[in-house]
């Protein structure tokens, strides 16, 4: 398949490698990008980190892909995203590389079909999954709370250090978000009292350190399970800022404008909009207090 001198070359790259130049020579990339792509490959393809790229087949895909599917569809996606992209990026290099086998493997239909994400939790079953919450791990429900609070995404609540906190201004700073663009939001009374409640343990680098590692939580699989069986509600961890979305807009009738400030939503191409003066975080103290008493009262009613 490849002559003496290019196999020589390249037989010698393994994916550890690959993804290893790929992230530290691919211009544009953002840190939790980087994050991503590292946790995919040691989490999913840990086994396959010190295999040559070039030896691991569309069988090796496929059959990765299916096992993966069996429990995160979607993550099975990202994960052959991953390892397209590092592929493809050394195929720049070596021209003479073989077609990159996780593409053939999708457009031969492997991959799982995906619904865009709208579920939320309902007002009436918000008091069983408030209650379920306290049955896992204590600090992984104060993520989950978090999150409930805020409608932040997994990865921005995940990636939460101390040093994003000012309890003297009484702001935190979302660094690592999905449009590149830090989001300062106000702290509010129920944001308080679960940094107060995470900072009582061991000081970490994370607000929200695991126990095993030198990093942040991952997906907490195991937990959501946990609460989706004791409550009987089924959830996501995006199915939390669908919920937060939805009661503000429904519930606490905040203003489409502020709801999109509070969640790092981009204001759309509104002419009148994108003339007027973004909201700054003293104007979204009260909105931000608003809703989140709304979802404590809901959630704690009897």
């Amino acid at each position: 398949m490849f002559d003496k001198l290019f196999f020589s070359q390249v037989k010698k790259i393994t994916l550890e490698q690959a993804l290893i130049d790929y992230i530290n020579t691919k211009r544009g990339l953002k840190e939790s990008t980087k994050l991503l792509y590292i946790e995919s490959v040691d989490r999913y393809l840990s086994d396959w980190k010190k295999r040559p790229i070039v030896q691991i087949t569309k069988q090796d895909i496929a059959a990765r892909h299916q096992k993966i599917s069996e429990y995160a569809p979607y993550c099975a996606n990202r994960v052959m995203d991953v390892f397209q992209a590092v592929w493809n990026f050394w195929a720049i290099e070596y021209p003479e590389m073989p077609r990159n086998p996780a593409e053939v493997y999708r457009k031969q239909g492997g991959r799982n079909k995906e619904i865009r994400r709208k579920q939320d939790i309902k007002p009436a079953q918000l008091p069983q999954f408030w209650r379920a919450i306290g049955t896992v791990d204590p600090t992984i429900a104060l993520y989950i709370r978090l999150i409930y609070f805020t409608g932040m995404r997994r990865r921005e609540a995940a990636m939460l250090r101390w040093s994003d906190i000012n309890s003297a201004e009484n702001v935190f700073v979302v660094s690592n978000t999905k449009n590149s663009r830090p989001l300062i939001l106000p702290i509010t009374n129920q944001l308080c009292e679960i940094f107060n409640c995470v900072k009582s343990g061991a000081k970490t680098e994370w607000v929200f350190q695991s126990p095993r590692t030198n990093s942040y939580w991952q997906e907490p699989r195991k937990a959501v399970e946990k609460v989706r069986q004791n409550s009987g509600v089924y959830f996501t961890i995006h199915s939390l800022r669908n919920t937060f979305i939805t009661i503000a807009k429904r519930h606490t009738g905040l203003q489409n404008e502020v709801i999109k400030a509070l969640v790092n939503h981009s204001v759309g191409r509104d002419v009148t909009d994108g003339y007027a003066a973004p909201l700054t975080v003293d104007d979204l103290r009260i909105p931000a207090q608003k809703v989140a008493d709304d979802l404590e009262i809901l959630a704690k009613a009897s």
